[in-house]
C-alpha cells in the first residue's frame, strides 16, 4: 500500500489537492486501510480529497461494504475529506466506482497519470535514483560518453506496491500494443536489464488477468549497450521497456535490431529533459516512443549534493583536466583509478560473546545447512535443529537453561493472555505450536487460574466473535523458535494492531539469524512502534547476523550440477565417494545437510577437517575433527558479516563496499585459515563480488597460484578443500582473470578419478 499526496489540476480542479491511497492488487480491508491512513495523517497535512485505487473486483467490494454499512473504519478515511474509489482493469483504464447509473463513472486514468508523475518526481530527488558522481568524478557510461549523474531506475522498485504502480502506469500502452497484434500467439517484451524484470512480469500478469485468449508472454533482456552485439532477435512486433536513458541512443539501436516493423512501442521509465524542453513537448511524445518521467536538468535534493552537482550534464565528450572517471558496468560502478581493496581478515572482527555462542552451537551439533523450504522450492542456507534448540532454551528440566521460564516470569501482564504462533506448515513438525504450548504451561504454572488462548496467526485475519471479545482485555505473547529478518513477527504485529490496538505484548524468539544487525534493529523498532503506548518487550536467546547467505550460496545450481555429474560418473564407471552421493541425496530431501555433508568431500571422499584451536570459537577445551561443517559455515558467515560491519574500525580489515570501490577477500586469507572446513565455508559464505578477482590482475595471479597449489596437494590435508575450489570456479562463485585460467588448467592435468572428471567440466564450460 502506497500513500502520498499529489495534484491533479491538469485533470480536474476538484483533484487539485489530493492524496492517493494505492492498493494495487493488495486485498486490504477497510480496518487496515484506515489504520495505515491514520498513521500517515499523523505526520502529513491531509488534502481535502482522497483517491483510492484498487483492482476491479476489490474496489467494487470496498464500495459495496460502504453501501451495506459493513465497512469498519471507512468513516475515519471519509472524515479527512471527500473519497473517490477507482478501479483498474486489464486494459489499464481506471474508472470511478460509482453508486449511480452505469456509464456515468469518471475516467480517472489521467488523474492517475498525475499521481504517478508526482511519485516519480519525489523519487528522482533521492540519491539512489539519480546518483551524483562526487566532485571531480564523471561516470563513463556504456554509450561511451561521460555524465555528471547516473539514472538507476531499479531503485524505484523497492517493493511490490511500487512495482504495481509503475506497471499500471504502463498498462494502457501495453494493452493497446496487444490489441494491434490480435493474431500473434506470443507477445514479446524486451527489457534492457533484468533489474526491471519485475515490471515486465507484473505488466504481463495484469494484462492477462482478464484478457481473453491463451497468449504466451515472453520476456527477454538484451542487457543494455553491452549486450546488443550478441542480441539477435527475430524482426517483428515487440514491446520494449528501457530502464533509463538520457539521450535515446539505446532506443535507436534497439529499433535497428528489430527491423522496420511499425508496431514497436518503446517506453523508457526514466529519461532526461532535453535543453529547453517544456511540459507541452513532453506531453506530445510519439505513441511509439514515450517516457514515464523525465528528470529535470536542474536538480534538487540529494542528487544536487548541496549545490555541488546542481546540473545534470549527460553528454560530456572528454574529461575536464584533473577529473577522474568511474565506469558503469551493468549495475556496478568501477573506478578506473581505484583498484579493488584487498581485505585482510582478522578474528578480532567477531565479538567474544558471539565466539562463545557459535562454539556452543557447533559442539552441540545444532546447526543445519542447505535445508529446502517446503514452499517455493527455496533454501535455508543456515538453520537450526529445533528439537535441540528447544531443549537448550525451553526445557524446564535443566537448571542452566531456563531462559524461557525467566522471560515468562518477568513478564508482568496479569489477567488473560493470548499466545500467538506462526502457523506451522502441514508437511513439517509443529515446532511453533509446541513452543506456544510450552509457554501456555509456564503461564499456568506461574499463575494458576490464568485464562489463556493459544492461536496461530491466521486466526487473527478474521477472528471469531469469542476470540475478538477475549482480545479486548488480553495481553499478547508472540513466539517462534527461530526467525531470520522477522517478517512473520511484523505481520503478526500488524494483525494485532487491527484486532487489538493496545495492550502489553511480549515477542519471543529462541534464536535469530538475520541478514544484518540493521535488520534486527529494524525488527525491534517495527514491532515496537506498533505498540508504542503499551508495555512492549522483545526477548531473544541469541542473534547471529549471517549476511545475505541465502543468495550467496547457489544451492539450486549446485544441486543440478552434482546430480548430473554423479549420473555421468556412474555411466562412465568412475567411482564416486559415498559421502558425495549422500550429500546429493540429502540436498534433494528436506531435512538439511548435517555437519559431515555440509561441504564437498575431499578427493579421498572424507568430510572436510577442522584442527583444534579455531580462533573464531571461544572455548576452554578446543576440539578437532571432521564433523563440524555446518557449525563452521555458520561461524564464518557470522564472521564475514561482522567484517562487513567494520566493528574493528580498521579500513584494512573491513569488507564494507563503497559505490566507487570493490572489496575483495585477500587471497592470503586462505593460507591463514588453512583448514579445509574453514576454506570451504569462506568460499560459500562470501558474496560473489568479494571473490571476483578478475578486476585485480595481481590478486587474480595470487589466487590462481594458491588454488593450483591446493589442487596439487589434493590427496593431503593441506589440499582437502580442492573440490570446493573447483566447484566455486564451476559455479562462477569465484572468478579469476581469464589469463590465469591456464594455471588452473595445468594443475588439473594431474587429477584423476571423480575429481579429475569434475575439473574437466570447468574447461569444457570454457
Amino acid at each position: 500500500m502506497l500513500i502520498f499526496p499529489f495534484s491533479g489540476t491538469s485533470y480536474a480542479t476538484a483533484f487539485r489537492h489530493c492524496v492517493l491511497i494505492f492498493l494495487g492488487q493488495e486485498q486490504a480491508d477497510w480496518p487496515e486501510i484506515s489504520s495505515k491512513f491514520g498513521d500517515w495523517t499523523k505526520s502529513n497535512v491531509v488534502p481535502p480529497r482522497t483517491l483510492l485505487i484498487a483492482s476491479h473486483a476489490h474496489a467494487q467490494s470496498l464500495a459495496s461494504a460502504i453501501q451495506d454499512d459493513s465497512a469498519k473504519g471507512y468513516t475515519d478515511v471519509l472524515a479527512k475529506g471527500q473519497l473517490t474509489i477507482g478501479r483498474f482493469d486489464y486494459s489499464g483504464r481506471i474508472t470511478e466506482v460509482s453508486q449511480g447509473e452505469p456509464g456515468n463513472e469518471l475516467d480517472l486514468t489521467r488523474c492517475f497519470v498525475c499521481a504517478t508523475d508526482e511519485y516519480m518526481r519525489q523519487a528522482s530527488q533521492r540519491g539512489d535514483v539519480v546518483v551524483a558522481a562526487p566532485p571531480g568524478f564523471y561516470f563513463e557510461k556504456q554509450s561511451e560518453r561521460y555524465a555528471s549523474h547516473f539514472l538507476r531506475a531499479e531503485s524505484l522498485l523497492s517493493g511490490t506496491s511500487e512495482i504495481e504502480l509503475i506497471s499500471i502506469a504502463l498498462l494502457r500502452r501495453f494493452s493497446e500494443f496487444c490489441e494491434q497484434e490480435p493474431s500473434s500467439a506470443t507477445v514479446r517484451i524486451f527489457i534492457d536489464s533484468m533489474a526491471i524484470w519485475p515490471v515486465a512480469q507484473m505488466l504481463a500478469q495484469l494484462h492477462c488477468s482478464e484478457a481473453k485468449g491463451t497468449r504466451r508472454y515472453s520476456i527477454e533482456s538484451f542487457r543494455g549497450y553491452e549486450g546488443l552485439a550478441q542480441w539477435q532477435p527475430l524482426p517483428g512486433a515487440a514491446f520494449v521497456i528501457i530502464s533509463a536513458s538520457t539521450s535515446g541512443g539505446l532506443e535507436a539501436k534497439v529499433r535497428k535490431h528489430l527491423g522496420r516493423t511499425k508496431n514497436v512501442p518503446v517506453v523508457t521509465l526514466l529519461g532526461l529533459q532535453s535543453d529547453g524542453q517544456d511540459k507541452d513537448e513532453i506531453a506530445s511524445e510519439s505513441p511509439r516512443s514515450s517516457c514515464l518521467f523525465r528528470v529535470p536538468r536542474k536538480l534538487a535534493g540529494e542528487p544536487a549534493l548541496d549545490g555541488l552537482r546542481a546540473e545534470f550534464l549527460p553528454d560530456v565528450t572528454s574529461l575536464p583536466a584533473g577529473a577522474e572517471s568511474v565506469r558503469v558496468i551493468g549495475e556496478r560502478f568501477l573506478s578506473h583509478n581505484n583498484r579493488p581493496k584487498l581485505v585482510r581478515m582478522t578474528h578480532k572482527s567477531l565479538a567474544e560473546k558471539d565466539k562463545r555462542i557459535l562454539a556452543e552451537l557447533a559442539y552441540a551439533h545444532i546447526v543445519l545447512a542447505g535445508r529446502r523450504k517446503a514452499i517455493g522450492n527455496k533454501w535455508w542456507s543456515l538453520s537450526l535443529d529445533i528439537d535441540a534448540l528447544m531443549a537448550c532454551y525451553a526445557d524446564s528440566g535443566t537448571e542452566e537453561n531456563r531462559k524461557l521460564r525467566e522471560w515468562i516470569r518477568n513478564y508482568a501482564a496479569p489477567g488473560p493472555t493470548v499466545i500467538i504462533y506462526p502457523k506451522d506448515l502441514a508437511s513439517g513438525e509443529p515446532y511453533n505450536q509446541c513452543l506456544a504450548m510450552r509457554i501456555d504451561a509456564l503461564l499456568r504454572e506461574r499463575a494458576p487460574g490464568t485464562e489463556t488462548r493459544v492461536v496461530d496467526h491466521t486466526e487473527l485475519e478474521r477472528p471469531r466473535a469469542e476470540l475478538s471479545e477475549f482480545l479486548k482485555n488480553a495481553a499478547a505473547i508472540v513466539a517462534s523458535p527461530i526467525v531470520s529478518n522477522g517478517f512473520v513477527f511484523k505481520q503478526i504485529s500488524a494483525m494485532l494492531r487491527i484486532v487489538q490496538p493496545s495492550g502489553p505484548r511480549l515477542y519471543i524468539a529462541l534464536a535469530a539469524l538475520p541478514e544484518s544487525e540493521v535488520r534486527l534493529k529494524e525488527l525491534a523498532s517495527d514491532i515496537g512502534s506498533n505498540s508504542a503506548d503499551s508495555a512492549y518487550r522483545f526477548k531473544l536467546g541469541f542473534a547471529l547476523p549471517v549476511g545475505r547467505i541465502d543468495k550467496a550460496i547457489l544451492w539450486d545450481e549446485e544441486a543440478v550440477l552434482l546430480n548430473e555429474f554423479i549420473d555421468a560418473c556412474q555411466s562412465e564407471r568412475i567411482d564416486v565417494p559415498e559421502k558425495l552421493v549422500q550429500r546429493r541425496d540429502a540436498m534433494q530431501a528436506s531435512n538439511g545437510l548435517t555437519d559431515t555433508l555440509t561441504f564437498m568431500p575431499s578427493a579421498r571422499g572424507e568430510p572436510q577437517p577442522l584442527s583444534a584451536g579455531f580462533l573464531l570459537w571461544e572455548v576452554n577445551h578446543p576440539q578437532e575433527g571432521a564433523n563440524f561443517g555446518a557449525g563452521v559455515l555458520l561461524t564464518v558467515a557470522t564472521f564475514l558479516e561482522a567484517t562487513r560491519r567494520a566493528r574493528s574500525g580498521d579500513p584494512d580489515t573491513s569488507l564494507r563496499s563503497g559505490v566507487f570501490q570493490q572489496t575483495l577477500i585477500e587471497p592470503a586469507t586462505f593460507t591463514r585459515f588453512n583448514d579445509g572446513a574453514i576454506q570451504a565455508a569462506l568460499l560459500r559464505a562470501a558474496y560473489p563480488s568479494e571473490l571476483d578477482y578478475a578486476a585485480d590482475r595481481a590478486a587474480s595471479r595470487d589466487m590462481a597460484r594458491l588454488i593450483s597449489k591446493f589442487i596439487e596437494l589434493h590427496n593431503s590435508p593441506a589440499g582437502s578443500a580442492a573440490p570446493e575450489f573447483v566447484l566455486a570456479l564451476l559455479l562462477k562463485k569465484l572468478t579469476l582473470h581469464r589469463d590465469d585460467l591456464s594455471v588452473i588448467e595445468h594443475a588439473c592435468t594431474s587429477l584423476t578419478g571423480w575429481l579429475g572428471a569434475l575439473a574437466r567440466l570447468l574447461f569444457q564450460a570454457k
